[in-house]
């Protein structure tokens, strides 16, 4: 489903009469699990455009009323933007006799450039009019190894990190005034015009990527800046991961090896509990330790015929040398110790496990607090403050400005990243639809089918299952 915005003005500039702007927003959306979604890079390019009055190909156009009478007033959008993509680019020579044409990888010539990169990174002349993959592409995964490890894509990645540093050196003054500075809103247009500054001229980024990264940020922080205006540099800002990241990393490595451990432990006590083959989930349920143990005991109680009122103790097991006041037989003996070792085993893993669980639980408490279900709500609600809640307490207000800062550094250079890696993929994506079209032709398809029914037929003739034979 689409929604169509409608905006109309009256009091429209002369340059805008009888000019109607189309915007054509639907092919830039974040997917969301029950409906797709606008995220704010797609309502800042939308706002831009509209404030601005912007004419960007497939994307936005002014359109005379002229036009809009010829088509007998109807204002559906596609109509006067188009943004179907272009159609895929085929060479019939290529897919029947391979080669990579030329004139298909020169269209994306000015994407490569953008990067410093040239084709002949993955490609080499096969003839005047055709290329083919180097040998440091035998096979398709080897194309985003080439690309990654590439010269110019890391010093590309590198003069944009450098951009973002002297950016952030140049804002962070301002943003370290913030207290008791009410204006963010004039504070957010410059910031992100200097990013602009500094980012468009590299030449990879367009303007509305750049706004991407900006307006990402400035959605995760516009509270935290809020509150830093009005109340100053708050501790209760610095989440728990960056205070456990700073200051627990010795902890955290003990909490990450007791998981570990209690892990192992859960797969080996599982691996166990498989030995009991003769187990119907539908009428016993899950297994668990207690249960096959149960089962188990149940098993021997069958074997030695003790009435299941009878309490079960150890010495049922050990009294193995008579059965009803008479000898055991050797099958009976040792069908009831193979049981009784394997209820054992899940005795003494389990123990195991729930000491590795106890350690955890203990070690988890002890940095994170200890939190209970309210009864009425079943919210959890902390009784008792932790390792990163002491921390927190005992933090400066410097100490929390430094930390904070450092998280708003980390979340602009984490989009940053976000928007190279997209720009990347898609110089491998290219690489990799020129892979998919003409790497196999048709006349190397048709000969190694060839070669595949001679072999048969081959094997048939030894076999004597052909020309007749037989």
């Amino acid at each position: 489903m689409y929604t169509c915005i409608i905006v109309i003005n009256k009091n429209k500039p002369q340059n805008l009469k009888n000019k109607i702007l189309f915007i054509n927003g639907d092919r830039e959306y974040g997917e969301g699990r029950n409906q797709n979604y606008l995220r704010p890079e797609d309502i800042e390019k939308i706002v831009t455009v509209f404030n601005e009055k912007k004419e960007i190909p497939k994307y936005s156009r002014l359109v005379g009323i002229e036009e809009i009478e010829k088509n007998d007033f109807n204002l559906n959008i596609r109509r006067y933007v188009d943004n179907s993509p272009d159609p895929e680019v085929e060479d019939v020579r290529a897919h029947l006799l391979g080669g990579i044409p030329k004139r298909e990888v020169e269209l994306y010539q000015k994407r490569f450039a953008k990067f410093g990169l040239s084709y002949n990174i993955l490609l080499k002349e096969r003839n005047e009019n055709y290329l083919e993959f180097k040998d440091n592409a035998k096979e398709k995964a080897e194309i985003r190894e080439v690309i990654d490890s590439a010269r110019e894509v890391q010093t590309t990645i590198v003069r944009h990190k450098e951009k973002l540093k002297e950016w952030w050196e140049e804002i962070k003054p301002e943003i370290e005034r913030f207290y008791g500075n009410n204006d963010l809103w004039s504070f957010r247009n410059k910031a992100l015009n200097r990013l602009k500054e500094k980012l468009l001229s590299l030449g990879l980024l367009g303007e509305f990527k750049v706004s991407g990264i900006f307006v990402n940020w400035w959605e995760a922080l516009r509270y935290d800046f809020k509150t830093i205006v009005s109340i100053g540099w708050s501790k209760n800002l610095i989440g728990d991961d960056r205070i456990r990241e700073k200051f627990f990393r010795t902890e955290m490595e003990e909490i990450k090896e007791l998981e570990s451990k209690t892990a192992e432990a859960e797969g080996e006590l599982n691996e166990i509990l498989e030995e009991i083959e003769e187990w119907e989930e539908d009428d016993q349920g899950k297994k668990t330790a207690n249960k096959v143990k149960q089962y188990l005991k149940e098993q021997i109680r069958d074997i030695l015929l003790v009435p299941k009122y009878q309490k079960w103790n150890k010495n049922l097991v050990s009294a193995l040398t008579k059965f009803n006041g008479k000898p055991l037989s050797d099958l009976a003996r040792r069908t009831i110790n193979e049981l009784w070792q394997l209820h054992e085993r899940i005795h003494n893993k389990n123990k195991e496990l729930n000491e590795w669980k106890k350690k955890l639980k203990a070690k988890t408490h002890e940095l994170e607090g200890v939190y209970k279900k309210e009864r009425n709500t079943k919210q959890l609600v902390k009784i008792k403050e932790g390792k990163i809640d002491q921390k927190r307490n005992s933090l400066t207000e410097q100490e929390a400005k430094k930390l904070l800062l450092e998280k708003f550094y980390e979340l602009i250079d984490k989009q940053l990243n976000k928007y190279l890696n997209a720009e990347k993929k898609e110089i491998i994506k290219i690489f990799e639809n020129l892979w998919n079209k003409y790497k196999v032709s048709l006349k190397e398809l048709t000969q190694e089918r060839n070669d595949e029914v001679k072999e048969l037929n081959e094997f048939l003739e030894r076999l004597r299952y052909y020309h007749g034979r037989g």
